[in-house]
């Protein structure tokens, strides 16, 4: 009796034990969710409702969070920064997933917002771009630097006229805003670095700088997005105008927050580290617009009968009308000159020709 009851005992626990266990991980739970994975011990075998209010609730979860993220960033430069470096990150979403998904929406609005057309050239810049050619080829020719012909075959590329100049120079767009998101990734561990730099007494690790930097990105990808929706579909500029203000004082406000400093050192350091990060872009645009030139494929060389056909399509100067009475066929008469004759008198005059006429 005594062993029954206790094997008893034993299958019970056992089957707590099996109970409490998580359908994810198969660790022992205590509670509603599991301490190492976090998958709520729910049944998972449920209705359409319950369901319905699985998705309703990690819906609202998200857009809370999303708004807890979005509205700090917005108002309060730096802000994000002290608390992920405090440790209060649960509430807020990570500074990687922010900036990616607002990179995303800001490329996204610049794709559909500044796509070109393509559209053929007129007659005089037809000309132009002939003679651009011809002169491209002579430098070509006449100079000894392989750098510099290299150069010129980059150059040349763009100087084709017609459709298919168009098209490559459509092309060229397309392939450059599109590599923006490239020097964008290149340029946010040089903006950390330069942050390092400007406060290296500080004890401060590489990362604090760089989640920095991901906040001030995911901020300019918003404003950039907001700025095109004014300007280029709203078409209501204003808004537009106090967004950039706020973006150019955005950065020394999110230093003074972030690095607990005067405000006349944050306006110097920030003065400092924009002439830096000024030429750390211009050197990332420029491989990026080499990168793009140099995967186009080589212009053809210029004909003669471009540089024809452009120069033919010159405007000509009208005809000056004829006075009445003065066909091809009439001629004005001159002064010393005797006068002609119409033709019917000419024939009455000639004898041979009024008797052939006659016998007819």
């Amino acid at each position: 009796m005594i062993a029954e009851s206790k094997d008893q005992i034993v299958s019970d626990d056992s089957t707590s034990a099996t109970r409490t266990k998580c359908l994810n991980c198969g660790s022992q739970v205590l509670g509603n969710y599991c301490h190492s994975c976090g998958q709520h011990t729910r049944e998972h075998n449920q209705g359409v409702w319950q369901f319905v209010l699985e998705f309703l609730e990690e819906f609202i979860r998200f857009d809370s969070k999303f708004l807890r993220t979005i509205v700090p960033l917005i108002i309060k430069p730096g802000f994000l920064t002290r608390e992920w470096v405090a440790g209060k990150r649960v509430r807020y979403i990570s500074p990687l997933k922010l900036y990616i998904s607002l990179s995303a929406i800001c490329f996204l609005m610049v794709s559909l917002t500044t796509h070109p057309n393509v559209v053929n050239v007129g007659n005089g810049e037809a000309q132009s771009i002939a003679e651009a050619r011809t002169a491209i080829d002579r430098d070509k020719e006449s100079t000894n630097s392989e750098f510099k012909k290299w150069i010129l075959d980059q150059t040349g590329k763009f100087t084709q006229d017609g459709s298919t100049g168009a098209a490559r120079r459509q092309e060229f767009n397309d392939k450059f805003v599109g590599r923006l998101s490239t020097a964008n990734l290149i340029l946010l561990p040089i903006f950390a670095l330069l942050f390092k730099f400007l406060y290296i007494r500080r004890s401060k690790f590489y990362v604090e700088h760089l989640v920095f930097a991901l906040h001030y990105y995911a901020f300019f990808c918003l404003s950039t997005a907001c700025i095109l929706l004014f300007t280029k579909v709203v078409h209501f500029s204003p808004p537009a105008a106090l967004i950039v203000i706020w973006m150019l004082v955005y950065l020394p406000v999110s230093m003074m927050v972030n690095y607990q400093q005067g405000f006349i050192k944050s306006v110097i350091k920030c003065w400092i580290f924009c002439s830096l990060y000024v030429i750390a872009i211009s050197i990332v645009l420029l491989g990026m617009v080499v990168w793009t030139a140099v995967e186009l494929p080589s212009a053809s060389p210029p004909l003669k009968s471009d540089l024809k056909k452009a120069g033919s399509s010159k405007p000509t100067a009208p005809k000056k009308p004829t006075e009445p009475g003065m066909g091809s066929d009439s001629k004005k008469d001159l002064p010393g000159t005797k006068p002609s004759l119409p033709s019917s008198v000419e024939k009455s005059n000639d004898p041979v020709k009024a008797n052939a006429s006659s016998t007819k």
